[in-house]
């Protein structure tokens, strides 16, 4: 009995032997973490100036605290790549070799069909990207983007949809509907006024929040035929002024990793985050991939 628990005993520590092993190449595999290469717009606001530098090697104590911050919370080497505007960096992003770049909407574009975003700004005011939808009656299928005025699209201007009309405004203008900017709409009080003037055609089509929308037509109601007369135009959010790409390759660890850190950056380190947001917003906060891709008629309903 002795001879065959040594023998069992043998071959449990041959077997942990080798899980161990195992266990430690997976782990390594696992967390074997790229550098990080970041890409910003703020030579002008550091030390440094332009070019990029080690976490190590920078000079200006806010752009090095954030590179450190990254490193500690990536376990992994991170360069900061320092530029006077947008539009530099983007142009520098394969020479860089850059995997976390700042964008806005003029200077973004060489990038959209390789990278995607990863976070955007919440604006100041607490109102974010949120859904819109504009719709007109069935009855009029005449209307289209292509013909729609802002001087005939309604929408709600009291207390809280003032806070939206910016919003709709700026969904608007992306899909090319203001380019008169003397046009401001036909304001109405209320959702009943509202669906009131598009039925009497004071107006050709209305824009509404895409949650008021749902609540007026009670669309979880499987039954109502509340907004049954009503075709849908545009169902979608406006598009991000400005945004943190990646490129679409990235591992999803890394992008989660990205996210986490920098929605939580106003309050861990509120002196890193009005460094790193100039001032554009309260805080980050994750969004779609498709957030910074021009608006297209052809893809209007993105729900």
């Amino acid at each position: 009995m002795r001879v065959l628990y040594r023998a069992w005993t043998s071959l449990a520590l041959i077997i942990a032997g080798v899980l161990n092993v195992g266990f430690a190449d997976a782990q390594d595999s696992v967390f074997e973490v790229q550098p990080l290469v970041v890409s910003l717009p703020l030579a002008t606001q550091t030390e440094d100036g332009e070019g990029c530098k080690a976490a190590s090697n920078l000079v200006d104590p806010t752009a090095k605290a954030y590179a450190q911050y990254l490193e500690s919370r990536f376990n992994t080497l991170v360069t900061l790549c320092l530029f006077n505007t947008i539009g530099e960096a983007v142009e520098a992003v394969d020479e860089t070799e850059t995997n976390f770049i700042w964008v806005d909407e003029e200077s973004g574009g060489p990038l959209l069909e390789t990278w995607r975003s990863s976070l955007t700004l919440l604006p100041s005011n607490g109102i974010g990207r949120t859904p819109f939808v504009l719709f007109r009656l069935k009855s009029q299928p005449e209307i289209d983007l292509e013909n729609l005025s802002m001087a005939r699209i309604g929408f709600l201007n009291q207390t809280p949809h003032q806070l939206h009309v910016d919003a709709a405004r700026k969904i608007l203008s992306d899909y090319g509907l203001l380019a008169n900017a003397a046009e401001t709409g036909v304001a109405s009080s209320t959702i009943q006024t509202l669906f009131q003037a598009i039925q009497k055609q004071e107006v050709d089509a209305a824009i509404l929040e895409a949650s008021s929308w749902a609540i007026y037509c009670g669309v979880l109601d499987a039954d109502s035929t509340a907004c049954d007369d009503y075709e849908i135009m545009i169902y979608d959010r406006p598009r991000a002024p400005h945004a943190f790409m990646i490129p679409n390759d990235t591992a999803l660890e890394r992008h989660y990793r990205l996210i986490g850190v920098h929605i939580a950056l106003h309050l861990k380190r509120p002196e890193l985050y009005e460094w790193l947001s100039q001032g554009l917003g309260s805080e980050f906060e994750p969004t779609e991939a498709s957030a910074m891709l021009p608006k297209s008629i052809d893809n209007s309903i993105a729900f």
